[in-house]
């Protein structure tokens, strides 16, 4: 789960459809280039230090006075509720907006929280207000949506019992202790988390027969059962009465006091994994608050007798709704929905791409490269797609302080966060209407260094040109989405962006879209914009749709431009330690693209700039509209880098990595993938792509030379998993996640190509380029491309090429016999273990002419039969090893 963003379940926006609203600290408004978030109104803020002091006094009277005199019986009413029955002593009111003043009448929007030592209650007021005097009285009280209750979570409470036996069952695990210590939490009434101190032991059997595998690579077996010292676990209250069985030591075992030791295991636990699942920051509570688990969702932390553990965790609202983790090293091992699950009764809930369709993300940002220091305003639109929406959830990296949240009309806004799995959440003042537009500005500043590069990483380097100078050697920042520098939608919906940033004068920025304005900062309007004359101010625009943002500073200069009036205008920019960089690749960038448009479609951005640069790892990254590509320092001798055994780098051809790198504008960006298991279809068709190039620019000839180290990696790292791991294929070796996913990927396609041919998978490509442009894809929907493209069943191909981890085992045998004047040749193929559909060439000559033909192998044995003038001789069997797997 800590590996895998994006794949988390422990806090669950179903919890949050139920509406929050909360207080927010007064903090200082962000300026961007100057600008100043609204002041609260004095009159405002001071009638509601009024009520706060009356309730907490508490004194009823006081309190009952800010509401007119016909609200006082009803609010009366809820005073006694939250003081007796629920038996808060603590509240802070908040203005969500200023007083306003409109035609119908005076309002006020009001965030509460009322609390005590266990519960949070939050709500948010809509409040008519009248003059009384020269202060302000309640004339109408709205409560906005529904009221929702957070709770603080404590363990050990006062609840401790020694038991004989506990039992944990659920789905594929079992889990049972014998005469242990339960800590039960301080929540009466409900159990929803306890943690226990003694022996037992866990089973864990995957239904999955590919997580079977993943756990056999790496404890030899696919069921694993192991001892226990320790549990901490958290779950519903239904969870706990269908799945938990404690059977109590009776007598005086039952009312044994627990030793400290024992007890001091138990807090520990605590501390160490409460924040972890199913809880949020406010920025006014000052802690973290729990959400309860609703239908079966778990989460269990399994202590071992050695240095690690065992994470697990369902989620019934959850694609898979199954994980399970090692703690040492801390790493995802299995993640899954079991067969059961796949009954249409599994719970659901409304994601942001149901709830909202974001439009734009508008960014004002000030960047200070020395500091790594970010200021801005993210303006957030969105189309509202379901009746009652009052949250929205956005990925935002937590090491970035938000300073203010509001809506259209200037009203601030209640969030939370989850900064475990970086996630914000953020709170409407009352519920949106489906179909209507809304919109928040996010205010938010910090240091933030440019995370290290996840994709497209290789070990060693490829070259355009020689390196010259010294010093350090990385001179730019680069900010892509795994930085999470700005809010985004936590589902990666596409939308539109303007993007304006401020920088020192000696910097130069590359962003999404096309650059629109260029301006200097030369007169002071605040004195806080002392500092910032001299800055640049760029300013960029996406035409078409992007599903992420991303920018690079640095001091480049122009090396090349090609401005072809057809488009798109390509341009290359150099990173001052780059130096005689040949003037070809503009050149070299044109023809790529130019090939890929008459496969793929159409270049789906408006410009393409290529940012080359030094840096500590070679590779790149691809955003829409730009690409960065790396290139490592030479050693000391002035040797490249360059590593030919990486599994994806071709360093004898120079072109590949760039023609790589720029097939993702279309296979990544236009289209991108919906979850990892579809990772493939964005770096296997990239690196297809790369190799159509290489093919199309020195010749057919010359394809099984480039082929052969992707057949050779995927025959040794395919053991790791199948292709529709994606990235979970790095967890055990980050070499059969670039086999498998890039190399294997490439190879299937090339594969496909031989099986359908070349011009119905390119009809299929530009079919499924066009259909998808702009949206999310699954697997299920290339294979649906290619089969109508083909005309044929492609379904047991996919499946044994990409949901297995097996290779073909295939025996084939030749028979030679006289036919008449001729000969007829014979060729069995039978296939062991994992049958599997590809196309087997096989050659022979025929009065030393060579004959090349193409079996499409089944899962049946089979067999071919070919008759010849001439008796065939050489006979061979996929003699260029394009096909990976054993052949004898």
């Amino acid at each position: 789960m800590r590996n895998l963003k994006g794949f988390y379940f422990w806090y669950n926006s179903k919890v949050l459809t139920k509406g929050w609203a909360v207080v927010l600290l007064t903090l200082l408004g962000i300026t961007s280039f100057g600008q100043d978030s609204p002041p609260p109104q004095a009159d405002a803020l001071s009638f509601l230090s009024g009520m706060k002091q009356a309730f907490e006094a508490p004194d009823r009277a006081a309190y009952l006075t800010h509401f007119a005199a016909e609200l006082r019986p009803q609010e009366d009413l809820v005073y006694d509720s939250l003081k007796l029955t629920l038996r808060m002593t603590r509240v802070v009111f908040h203005s969500a907006s200023n007083i306003i003043e409109e035609k119908n009448g005076t309002f006020l929007f009001v965030q509460a929280v009322f609390q005590n030592d266990l519960e949070a209650l939050f709500e948010t007021w809509k409040l008519e207000l009248t003059r009384d005097g020269n202060g302000w009285i309640i004339r109408a009280k709205t409560v906005m949506g529904n009221p929702t209750t957070f709770y603080n979570i404590q363990i050990p409470s006062n609840r401790v019992e020694r038991v004989a036996r506990f039992e944990i069952r659920h789905t594929d695990i079992e889990a049972t202790f014998e005469n242990v210590w339960v800590f039960y939490d301080n929540i009466p009434n409900r159990e929803t988390g306890l943690i226990i101190i003694g022996p037992g032991r866990m089973r864990f059997s995957p239904s999955s027969e590919t997580e079977r595998h993943q756990l056999f690579l790496r404890y030899k077996t696919g069921v694993l059962e192991t001892p226990l010292v320790s549990a901490y676990l958290r779950f519903s209250p239904s969870f706990f009465e269908h799945h938990i069985k404690i059977t109590s030591a009776g007598g005086a075992a039952a009312a044994e006091e627990p030793p400290p030791g024992e007890t001091a295991k138990a807090r520990a636990l605590f501390r160490r994994f409460y924040g972890d699942s199913f809880t949020v920051e406010n920025p006014l509570v000052g802690e973290r608050l729990s959400v309860l688990p609703q239908g079966d969702q778990a989460v269990f932390e399994f202590g071992t007798n050695v240095r690690s553990g065992f994470g697990y965790g369902c989620s019934p609202f959850s694609e898979e709704e199954i994980h399970f983790e090692s703690r040492a090293p801390d790493q995802l091992l299995c993640l899954y929905s079991p067969a059961a699950a796949v009954d249409g009764k599994r719970q659901m809930i409304v994601s942001f791409g149901e709830k909202a369709d974001l439009l734009r993300c508008d960014i004002d940002l000030d960047f200070q490269p020395e500091r790594h220091f970010i200021s801005a305003k993210a303006r957030l639109e969105m189309a509202v797609l379901s009746p009652g929406v009052d949250n929205l959830r956005f990925n935002f990296n937590p090491d970035l302080e938000i300073l203010k949240i509001y809506d259209p009309e200037g009203r601030e806004l209640f969030y939370m966060q989850d900064k475990v799995h970086r996630l914000l959440y953020v709170h409407f003042l009352q519920p949106l209407e489906e179909g209507q537009t809304t919109a928040i500005d996010v205010y938010y500043r910090g240091a933030l260094q440019p995370p290290p590069p996840t994709s497209d990483i290789q070990s060693g380097s490829w070259r355009f040109g020689p390196l010259g100078g010294s010093g350090p050697y990385e001179d730019d920042f680069l900010y892509t989405p795994s930085a999470a520098w700005y809010p985004a939608s936590a589902e990666g919906d596409y939308f539109l962006s303007r993007f304006r940033i401020s920088l020192p004068p000696e910097y130069l920025c590359v962003a999404n879209g096309e650059l629109v304005g260029e301006e200097t900062i030369d007169e002071v309007r605040r004195v806080l914009s002392l500092e910032k004359i001299g800055n640049r101010i760029f300013v960029f625009e996406t035409r078409k749709p992007v599903k992420s943002l991303a920018f690079i500073v640095g001091r480049f200069r122009e090396a090349a431009a090609d401005i072809d009036p057809s488009g798109p205008p390509i341009k290359v920019l150099v990173s001052e330690n780059v130096r005689n960089l040949p003037g070809n690749m503009a050149e070299e960038a044109r023809a790529i693209v130019r090939l890929y448009e008459k496969i793929f479609g159409p270049f789906p951005y408006e410009k393409l700039t290529i940012v080359q640069r030094v840096a500590a790892t070679a590779g790149g990254h691809s955003p829409a509209s730009f690409i960065v590509l790396n290139e490592t320092p030479m050693d000391f001798a002035g040797r490249d880098r360059a590593d030919f055994r990486s599994p994806v780098d071709l360093p004898e051809y120079k072109e590949f990595f760039i023609a790589h790198e720029i097939a993702h504008q279309w296979w990544g960006h236009a289209v991108t993938v919906a979850t990892y298991h579809d990772q493939w279809l964005s770096e296997g068709l990239s690196q297809y792509a790369a190799f159509r190039y290489l093919k199309t620019k020195y010749g057919e000839r010359e394809l099984p030379s480039i082929l052969k180290k992707s057949v050779s990696w995927t025959e040794k790292m395919s053991k790791y998993g199948p292709i529709s791991l994606g990235a979970r294929l790095s967890f055990f070796d980050y070499r059969a996640f670039q086999a498998v996913l890039y190399g294997k990927s490439c190879v299937v396609l090339f594969l496909l190509s031989d099986l359908i041919g070349e011009e119905a998978l390119d009809r299929g490509l530009r079919s499924f380029q066009k259909t998808n442009a702009f949206r999310p894809v699954r697997t299920a929907q290339f294979i649906q491309a290619m089969e109508q493209a083909s005309g044929r069943s492609l379904r047991e191909f996919f499946r044994g090429w990409v949901d297995s981890h097996l290779l073909p085992q295939v025996s084939v045998t030749h028979q030679i016999v006289r036919d008449g004047e001729g000969y007829e040749l014979k060729i069995s193929v039978h296939q062991s273990a994992n049958p599997m559909v590809f196309p087997l060439v096989v050659t022979w000559t025929e009065d030393g002419r060579p004959v090349r033909k193409i079996l499409e192998v089944d899962a049946e044995p089979m067999v071919f039969s070919f008759r010849s003038g001439a008796k065939p001789a050489k006979f061979k069997v996929n003699p260029d090893r394009l096909v990976p797997g054993t052949f004898r």
